[in-house]
């Protein structure tokens, strides 16, 4: 005999950092919500990442991702004290800074057109000369420090991180301990919508009947979506990841042209991270691990020892913007958030409250929606 289904306010399609936060947003204003995954909470692009918190848009200039930012930047905050407060768990939200270095003309234009938007929305940014990497990155390599002489280092105090695993931990107990329903390890199958609500079958048999549905599945979530080759269309781009551990001076995250390193408290440091059209294969290569060290070893911190390596894959769409709100009327989209997922989680999910509860919106979500 077929189980009886089971129902909610929300069901969230996808357990990443996307459909934590939102179903985390949901459940505080008091809606039931059930979230499925196919596998454990968090273990796909939202794991993978260095949980680089920027103060503005880092990848895109487009106007909507910087406004997404300046909620983001707010929002990060106000996530990681609540956490602490509600479940006493530490996400690792730090506000270590950042220094740049741009290699090359064109990463320098980039950076100048970046660094002019930040500034714009007073988002200190500083010049950063070779006498001002001793106490920034002393372990600077002659080549940064050249870079820096140069006049193409820059250092950004606000940017912060936080330890992805943690942040996902700390989301998934005070979801629960609000009554939240998590299930792992079944899959979503289909999401049938009718006048008065949405059916979602899984693979296991079970079924949730629910008001409203959102699909926040990442790199997967186009099979729930209108046929590819529209905007609505996310495809997974792979990224490789370092952990390294050693003794050095690094206290800042540094980005050299779109690579990168993320400093953690206990020693250890993230180095990431290649962008490679791999459909969805997450293995590691040597070709990537091996740009990654070169990386390391050309920042000046070859002497760290490799610990292990892992790759994950970024939800992207054609237009680089993502997926935010309603696909139907029962049905809401939020993915394709590509190199930003945990940056923006927080901002969407406000978008996506706002929208299922017709409260006035914080800002203009247009240019994110599936039909642009």
């Amino acid at each position: 005999m077929p189980a009886r289904p089971q129902s909610c306010d929300v069901a969230v399609v996808g357990a990443g950092i996307i459909g934590l936060t939102i179903a985390e947003e949901l459940l505080s204003r008091g809606l039931s919500v059930t979230v499925v995954d196919r596998q454990s909470a968090g273990r796909e692009a939202s794991w993978a990442g260095a949980g680089i918190l920027p103060p503005g848009s880092r990848y895109s200039d487009h106007p909507a991702l910087e406004e997404l930012a300046a909620h983001s930047f707010r929002l990060n905050a106000e996530l990681s004290q609540r956490l602490r407060e509600l479940t006493s768990l530490d996400d690792g939200f730090w506000r270590c800074g950042a220094v740049y270095f741009a290699s090359t003309p064109e990463q320098q234009r980039k950076f100048g057109d970046l660094f002019a938007r930040w500034r714009s929305r007073d988002i200190r940014v500083d010049a950063v000369g070779e006498a001002d990497l001793a106490e920034l990155a002393p372990y600077a390599s002659d080549r940064l420090k050249q870079l820096a002489a140069a006049g193409q280092a820059f250092h950004v105090p606000a940017e912060a991180q936080a330890r992805n695993p943690r942040r996902l931990r700390a989301i998934v107990a005070l979801c629960e301990s609000w009554g939240g329903r998590l299930i792992e390890h079944d899959e979503v199958t289909s999401v049938d919508e009718a006048p008065q609500q949405v059916t979602l079958r899984l693979a296991s048999g079970a079924v949730i009947n629910a008001g409203r549905a959102v699909i926040a599945s990442g790199a997967w979530a186009s099979r729930f979506l209108p046929a590819a080759g529209s905007a609505a269309h996310v495809r997974p781009v792979r990224g490789q990841m370092l952990l390294l551990e050693g003794d050095h001076a690094l206290a800042n995250n540094l980005h050299v042209d779109s690579l990168y390193l993320a400093p953690r408290r206990d020693g250890r440091v993230l180095a990431g991270a290649t962008v490679e059209e791999a459909a969805f294969d997450k293995s590691n290569t040597a070709e990537g691990c091996a740009t990654l060290l070169d990386f390391v070893r050309g920042s000046g911190l070859g002497g760290l020892r490799l610990v292990r390596c892992w790759a994950g894959l970024r939800p992207a769409t054609p237009d680089e913007l993502p997926l935010i709100g309603p696909a139907s009327d029962r049905v809401y989209i939020a993915a394709g958030h590509y190199r930003a997922g945990l940056q923006f989680a927080c901002a969407t999910a406000m978008l996506i409250r706002e929208m299922m509860l017709g409260q006035p919106p914080s800002m203009d979500a247009t240019p994110f929606r599936i039909d642009r």
